[in-house]
């Protein structure tokens, strides 16, 4: 008698689009026992369960806004940057398109170009926006930590970040784009850092997080050296450091320098042992302040800030072109008056005049690319406002725009 075989056909079971992800990839039922599991718990497995809302999240996440992702960047070399830093960006946009991801900081949802950004701040972007390298672990450690915690600071990193990418690839097909995105940033670190100021006290992080935002506001309002309505980005130096000053008012400069990102504060690096040289064509300026002119009550504001200048000729004279001198140049605004940062709001021609000369040295800083270009077309855009008849005590500053190399300038500066 031969065999028979019966062959009874199973009845697929209903799949289950609540199962956990470990039952899906091996395409067996789960019975979606909480928190484990049977299949998983018999099997000692990691038992991860998809909600439907995180998934919802995933595919809804907003994707970077101003970019696709297949976005390439042109073959043609940039003005100017570190090459090795340019390959990095290039690098950077050419990689295959990843799925939307938002991660959560208590600053906030991170989108997939925030971590864009984040990652170009800490691999090609931190060390290049200060003149030394003591503040190497603030800006690359301390800075992101506290800028997760505090929106104002993570906007200011992610702005100076894009800020840099406009920088190294000028010749980007989408760099209006990026412009934008990085005004876009710029506008929401100077809201969200205006409002967290109100909100006092400030916790010891928050307010180590406003001292970083301070002063790295700096580099982010430096991105148009003259503004459509005639702002100068020297002017706007002036105003953003005394923003400082208030905010380390709020405790006490002792704080500062027992706090976490004090190394970015230094204001010199030796004692000056030189003494100040003051320009003669600006003491003349100054000395014709009569009683009856509309300048007369700012006069000891001029004299002031002159005198300010003279210590960057006597730091030039003492320490060359190094380190010292630098540090010396970028905080030299903070030493200036409110009276003479309103003269220059005003435009005050004499006050201009000041700050044209001050712009000479900036053009002697290596190496920042914030700055590139920043002295030449504030110093033409003073020269305009200020009228002819100023243009006597503009020829320092005018005969500096002609020059390029650091040690032709210095020699100018100290005949």
């Amino acid at each position: 008698m031969s065999a028979i075989t019966t062959f009874v056909s199973k009845r697929p079971h209903k799949k289950s689009r609540g199962g956990c992800k470990t039952c899906k990839t091996r395409k067996v039922k789960c019975d979606e026992a909480q928190p484990k599991c049977s299949f998983c718990e018999k099997r000692d497995l990691k038992c991860v369960y998809i909600y439907k809302s995180a998934a919802s999240l995933s595919s809804s996440a907003s994707t970077p806004p101003f970019f696709s992702e297949n976005a390439r960047p042109a073959s043609t070399s940039p003005g100017s940057g570190d090459q090795a830093d340019v390959e990095l960006v290039r690098r950077s946009w050419s990689m295959s398109p990843a799925p939307s991801v938002q991660i959560m900081s208590t600053a906030g949802c991170m989108s997939r170009n925030d971590l864009r950004l984040m990652h170009h701040w800490s691999t090609a972007t931190w060390n290049t926006i200060n003149v030394t390298d003591q503040a190497n672990g603030v800006l690359l450690l301390h800075a992101p930590q506290l800028g997760f915690g505090n929106e104002f600071l993570l906007n200011c990193i992610l702005g100076i970040s894009s800020f840099h990418m406009e920088h190294l690839i000028p010749n980007f097909p989408e760099i209006n784009l990026i412009r934008q995105q990085t005004s876009l940033y710029r506008v929401r670190a100077l809201n969200s850092f205006r409002e967290h100021l109100g909100k006092l006290p400030l916790s010891l992080e928050t307010w180590e997080a406003s001292l970083l935002t301070s002063i790295l506001l700096v580099v982010l309002c430096s991105k148009e050296y003259v503004s459509t309505d005639g702002d100068l980005a020297v002017v706007n130096w002036i105003v953003l450091y005394h923003g400082l000053a208030s905010v380390i008012k709020m405790r006490s400069y002792a704080d500062v320098q027992a706090s976490n990102v004090a190394l970015i504060f230094r204001r010199e690096l030796t004692s000056l042992r030189t003494a100040p040289v003051v320009p003669q064509n600006l003491i003349d300026m100054v000395e014709k302040i009569k009683p009856l002119d509309s300048d007369f009550e700012y006069l000891e504001w001029y004299c002031k800030a002159i005198d300010v200048l003279g210590i960057l000729y006597a730091g030039l004279r003492q320490d060359g072109l190094t380190s010292a001198l630098f540090v010396r140049i970028i905080s030299w605004p903070s030493f200036l008056s409110e009276e003479f940062g309103r003269c220059a709001q005003e435009k005050r021609p004499r006050s201009l005049i000041i700050l044209a000369h001050y712009l000479v040295f900036t053009k002697l800083v290596n190496g920042l690319w914030w700055l590139d270009g920043s002295s030449n077309a504030q110093i033409n855009a003073i020269t305009k406002m200020i009228g002819r008849e100023w243009l006597l005590y503009m020829r320092l500053p005018l005969e500096a725009t002609r020059l390029n190399k650091p040690e032709e300038i210095a020699e100018l500066l100290l005949r």
